[in-house]
């Protein structure tokens, strides 16, 4: 999140900052918890205005992804490898808007940004 918000921090404008979850949604003691803790703390360090969304089903992931867009979103996070192809669609049609995966790859893409964690070394950490 932090390459995202390096060169927008001095905009005069907060930063709109949009997280929609995986399945699971928010409550689930893992990677949509911890995104949505990730984005609290950095919007109480920068000027962000966030909003946070739960899919009901496959389909919302997409259409929730072109409606932060479609109204000015900056920075929009997809949690889970499963905003895949949803992310590939909507950016293509948002050239302007920054779109982060969560625990996604998606290559060639400008304006995509996908974050990829060593999940066999945490869980080590773990045991």
């Amino acid at each position: 999140l932090g390459l995202c918000l390096s060169s927008t921090v001095f905009a005069a404008e907060p930063l709109l900052v949009g997280l929609v979850f995986d399945i699971g949604g928010k409550g689930d003691k893992s990677f949509n918890d911890s995104a949505s803790r990730g984005l609290a703390w950095a919007a109480a360090d920068f000027d962000i205005k966030r909003i946070e969304l739960e899919p009901g089903v496959a389909v919302d992931r997409e259409e929730n992804l072109r409606t932060l867009a479609s109204i000015g979103y900056d920075l929009i996070i997809g949690v889970g490898f499963l905003f895949t192809d949803a992310i590939v669609t909507v950016a293509d049609e948002f050239p302007d808007t920054k779109f982060v995966i969560i625990d996604g790859f998606i290559p060639d893409k400008p304006n995509v940004m996908a974050c990829l964690f060593p999940e066999p070394q945490g869980s080590f950490l773990g045991s």
